[in-house]
């Protein structure tokens, strides 16, 4: 059993791989402004400059630089300073093109090449693989992280494999996105500081604070570990399962580790826009998107909350192709159940660091998605994708605990069977869904 992980890193993989194959090129949420941004760095060698009009990115320029600059390195490496030459071919039906429909292919690159030239449409699939590996190794970070909680081994696999069978997890590990670093980071972040809760050597409290560091270069949305680090190794301070000595070696290696690795950034934001988190910036970047509402607004009802939910199952292209309503229904019954099962046995459990860490990441990090609603209308499941790891933690703990109060067991040889089967299921349906849309139906002009 304990080899079995490997086959669950295969099928993620594999299915990966034909997604990425799949997916037409650009057919993804802001991937061409993703590759902007790394054949900006590819050709200058230097971060852009989102003040001056010829040294600026397109739509993502404000974003944190490690994901575009370790792709950028990887094809300067292997291919020079030349990056991936394209050109976007719009399909008139969109209404991008002055069409009149939104729910068809934004791009007509199905049967019309957008590359240049053929070594720049290796490149383009070189930096969607490149994705695919951050997520394979993100997903054995959430294996390791479920190990930390579940003393049976098939329920952390369970735990993997719940995350490795959700469809935008698939697809967003397909495609040209910050995300698929981004997350890797914040997985490796979790298991490396759950580790020194539980032994708090100079050894792994080294390890986690280079990783923490590097995820404050890579994307704001892991900033939900900052409070969550603080809260949590504060509390275990508090209660003496941290002593002094090793709370203050802590937060010394931590910031000055920080500091080393990510603070040229912060500091290089102050000095060229007087913005160090780049929340001006973004504005600059993308005016059109800036819809600031209050937090009242019933936005956040609808469309926020169905749109958050269906997103983080499943929502491909660029947010216009949905997967069959049943699969929402099931996951929504899945989510019911868990919740019913953690509601039930929660009072009894001991609480625990690690639990008010899982509390604290998944309570900030959605906070954190509201807070960006506030100015952006984008209700996009994926923002959660950082926590990926304790939501399955709590979907899995949630259906164990409530197959347990009906004297059933959740790892019975049946059960487990049609529970694969169904989420096997779904990736197939969600390849056909995709294959349909972009290869079948008349949704060209």
């Amino acid at each position: 059993m304990k080899k079995a992980y490997l086959y669950v890193l295969a099928y993620f993989f594999l299915g990966s791989i034909i997604f990425v194959f799949l997916i037409p090129p650009f057919e993804a949420n802001d991937e061409p402004y993703h590759l902007e941004y790394i054949n900006y760095i590819v050709k200058n060698s230097s971060l852009p400059n989102q003040l001056k009009d010829n040294e600026k990115v397109h739509i993502e320029g404000h974003q944190f630089p490690l994901y575009y600059a370790v792709s950028a390195s990887l094809v300067k490496i292997i291919w020079g300073n030349s990056p991936v030459e394209f050109s976007l071919i719009y399909n008139k039906k969109h209404f991008t093109a002055g069409g009149t429909e939104s729910l068809v292919p934004v791009f007509s690159h199905v049967n019309n090449n957008p590359f240049n030239n053929s070594k720049s449409k290796f490149q383009f699939y070189f930096l969607r693989l490149l994705s695919t590996l951050f997520s394979t190794l993100n997903l054995f970070f959430v294996y390791r992280i479920a190990g930390l909680f579940f003393k049976e081994d098939r329920l952390a696999l369970l735990c993997m494999f719940f995350a490795a069978s959700i469809p935008q997890v698939i697809y967003a590990s397909s495609t040209i996105t910050n995300d698929s670093l981004s997350n890797l980071l914040a997985s490796a972040s979790i298991y490396t500081f759950l580790l020194f809760l539980k032994d708090s050597t100079v050894k792994r409290i080294v390890i986690f604070s280079l990783v923490f560091a590097f995820s404050l270069l890579c994307k704001k949305t892991l900033f939900f570990l900052i409070p969550s680090v603080i809260i949590t190794s504060a509390y275990s301070l508090h209660i003496g399962r941290l002593d002094k000595a090793a709370f203050i070696r802590f937060c010394s290696y931590v910031f000055i580790f920080t500091l080393v690795v990510a603070g040229w950034f912060y500091y290089r934001n102050h000095f060229m826009y007087n913005d160090i988190l780049l929340t001006e910036v973004e504005k600059i970047t993308v005016p059109m998107h800036y819809d600031p509402k209050p937090i009242l607004s019933m936005y956040f009802i609808y469309p926020f909350i169905p749109g958050l939910f269906g997103s983080f199952f499943g929502v491909f292209g660029w947010m216009n192709v949905a997967i069959p309503f049943f699969i929402y229904v099931f996951y929504f019954i899945l989510t019911a159940f868990s919740v019913f099962g953690i509601s039930k046995n929660a009072p009894r459990q001991k609480f625990t660091p690690m639990k008010l860490f899982i509390i604290c990441s998944l309570t900030i990090c959605l906070a954190g998605v509201v807070y960006y609603n506030l100015s952006y209308s984008q209700h996009q499941g994926r923002f959660l994708f950082p926590v990926i790891s304790l939501v399955a933690i709590l979907i899995v703990s949630g259906l164990n605990n409530f197959f347990a109060n009906f004297n059933k067991d959740l790892l019975n040889k049946n059960v487990l069977r049609v529970f694969y089967t169904l989420l096997i299921l779904i990736n197939v349906i969600s390849v056909y869904v995709l294959y349909r849309f972009y290869y079948i139906e008349n949704n060209y002009l």
